[in-house]
């Protein structure tokens, strides 16, 4: 019994570690870390991972600047899914994950409409609202929890529409 009690604890231990099937190796990571700083991409890659990814896992967020030494990392500097010269980190975890769901390549356009056109106008006039709603709520909320749950709630909605979030502006 001491035997078999060890190995169990062993395993354990090892997988807790991360030793054991990690994320490379087509199995779910069980915590997601990313550092401090909301903004949309972050807050729908958040959304993205409870969501469609990994429902049920846990989501870290440390103080920038915070080597990560656990999870799989993203929307972060070096993170494999983080936003890059042309990908949001929205765009990267679809690609990481083989997301192909229509609703959410709409709005992983709109999160890069955001992300990487920050000088010149929107292409979409969706985007330009759900940036000013972020901007405002992070602004004005300090409470993690709430802007976690008011970003869920947000993007649960748009997830739900179906007509007219990709309305473009006029050039």
């Amino acid at each position: 019994m001491g035997n078999k009690l060890t190995c169990l604890i062993l395993i354990a231990i090892m997988h807790s570690i991360g030793f054991l099937c990690p994320p490379s190796f087509g199995m779910e990571a069980a915590v997601y870390v990313t550092w401090d700083g909301f903004e949309v991409d972050k807050l729908a890659s958040m959304w993205l991972i409870k969501r469609h990814i990994s429902p049920g896992a846990a989501i870290k967020v440390l103080p920038k600047g915070t080597p990560i030494e656990e999870g799989a990392p993203f929307d972060a500097p070096d993170a494999g899914m983080g936003r890059k010269f042309n990908q949001s980190s929205f765009d990267n975890l679809m690609a990481a994950h083989h997301l192909e769901d229509p609703k959410l390549k709409q709005i992983a356009l709109l999160v890069r409409d955001i992300e990487l056109n920050t000088w010149e106008a929107k292409r979409y006039k969706k985007s330009s609202e759900i940036e000013l709603y972020f901007f405002d709520l992070v602004k004005s909320e300090s409470d993690r929890g709430v802007i976690f749950e008011k970003a869920d709630r947000y993007f649960d909605a748009l997830y739900m529409t179906d007509a007219g979030i990709l309305e473009e502006n006029a050039p």
